[in-house]
């Protein structure tokens, strides 16, 4: 990543800030809450996520008792679904 300096213009070719060096931050994105292990744990219109058995993270969150979910990345047609809570831990289990 390139950073501009604001005082000179001039460009660095230093990396981001140190996000490392700050406590409690990694450099792993996990949006939302980790994914209770029973649906009544569960809140609606709240983003959760877990990690597939294949290694992919991924979000997924409930409204009106339903479950959408998604793959962080890649996945193509089977990146995604909507269903139920036993139909999501099916895919999650894939």
């Amino acid at each position: 990543m390139t950073l501009r300096t604001p005082s000179t213009g001039s460009m660095s070719s230093s990396p981001c800030p140190a996000r490392s060096n700050l406590p409690g931050v990694t450099d792993e994105f996990r949006p939302g809450r980790p994914l209770p292990s029973e649906e009544r744990g569960t809140q609606e219109r709240l983003l959760y996520h877990i990690q597939r058995v294949s290694g992919e993270w991924c979000t997924m969150s409930r409204e009106e008792g339903s479950w959408q979910w998604r793959q962080l990345r890649g996945g193509g047609d089977d990146g995604y679904g909507r269903g139920s809570w036993r139909e999501m831990h099916a895919w999650l289990a894939k």
